[in-house]
């Protein structure tokens, strides 16, 4: 059994995701990329700590299966960090003009994937002595004027989860944090132009 600690990212393959992995890597994690896009090549060339699964995260059993997989692939059982990068866009929809298939995919994605997740590696990090979660929730979380009505009720969800988890585990060693960073590279940006204004 290994005694490195493994760090599971969820949107590794771009922007903020790739970004947090190869930091990782560069300080010698065990790292596990989660996403629906391949993984690049700049990653998969560190066999030795690195490894990746293709999944819809939104998937009932994604959850279990993302930790089980991380686990199985380096042989150990120490979760000590989860970052939930892996986001999408909403259409920039204002609730007059909402249709119910958006509503529920954003929140899958954005909301209740992280959530589950954060549910799944809790009494790990609990039995290991603590760790770190960190939620990609962008200005979004804190403003109105932003996105569209899913995609900002969905991080300011996620936000609100992020400081109760925070404040539930604070005694268990357990850290809980958000960042909440504007547009930048990546496939959530890219995918916005695909929606008119």
């Amino acid at each position: 059994m290994s005694d490195k600690k493994i760090a599971i990212i969820t949107g590794a393959s771009s922007g903020i995701g790739l970004a947090a992995s190869t930091t990782f890597l560069a300080s010698d994690w065990n790292v596990f990329g989660v996403d629906l896009s391949p993984a690049p090549e700049s990653l998969m060339s560190n066999t030795t700590n690195f490894s990746f699964l293709k999944v819809d995260i939104t998937q009932s059993d994604a959850p279990s299966q993302i930790v089980a997989a991380a686990k199985s692939a380096f042989s150990s059982s120490r979760i000590g960090a989860l970052l939930n990068v892996a986001g999408i866009m909403d259409k920039h929809a204002g609730v007059d003009k909402l249709l119910d298939a958006d509503w529920e995919k954003v929140m899958a994605v954005n909301l209740n994937a992280p959530v589950k997740l954060m549910r799944e590696v809790i009494n790990d990090m609990k039995a290991n002595g603590g760790g770190s979660i960190v939620n990609v929730c962008s200005k979004a979380s804190v403003s109105g004027a932003v996105a569209g009505a899913a995609y900002t009720a969905s991080k300011h969800a996620l936000f609100g989860i992020t400081k109760n988890t925070a404040w539930m585990y604070k005694d268990e060693g357990i850290r809980c944090n958000a960042i909440a960073p504007g547009g930048g590279f990546g496939d959530i940006l890219f995918s916005f132009f695909e929606f008119p204004l």
